[in-house]
């Protein structure tokens, strides 16, 4: 077989093989959004306008309380459901992503086996990322959680 037909043939495998991935993928990520509660918020979200959502999702991103009082209640469900998002998606996220890690750190050994020292560097620090997702999950829930109890006491007070 010729170098083109190879080619070819790798090409045309992958992308069969990421077409069946991101089918099996939406399904899997469309079952975790309905049982989160997600996909309500995302219904609630759609009569919104863009300011609205961009404060709301800022709010929940950051951890703080929306500055407009209106929309201390859709904060504290924003968060709330994406506080329950991250709780189910999170345990195949991180496998995800450990796989991803371990995929990366065998291709760092072989740039460092080859002496091609600045391409493992590279891979050592994507290693480094991969490795560190689960923390920055638990700091989105968390952010998500003080979200949601600082925009509840502010739409309690008034």
């Amino acid at each position: 077989m010729s170098v083109w037909m190879v080619l070819l043939l790798a090409v045309c495998g992958g992308l069969v093989l990421g077409g069946v991935l991101v089918v099996v993928l939406r399904r899997v990520l469309r079952k975790q959004r309905v049982e989160s509660g997600w996909e309500d918020w995302m219904r609630v979200a759609t009569t919104l306008p863009w300011r609205d959502r961009l404060a709301l999702a800022r709010s929940t991103a950051t951890g703080r309380p929306v500055k407009q009082d209106r929309l201390a209640a859709l904060a504290a469900q924003r968060s709330e459901a994406a506080q329950r998002y991250i709780a189910v998606a999170s345990w195949p996220t991180v496998w995800l992503w450990r796989l991803i890690g371990v995929v990366w750190l065998g291709k760092a050994v072989v740039q460092a086996t080859e002496n091609d020292w600045l391409f493992a560097g590279v891979y050592a620090l994507l290693v480094i990322g991969a490795f560190c997702m689960p923390f920055f999950l638990r700091m989105d829930r968390r952010r998500a959680a003080r979200s949601a109890t600082a925009n509840t006491r502010r739409n309690n007070k008034d």
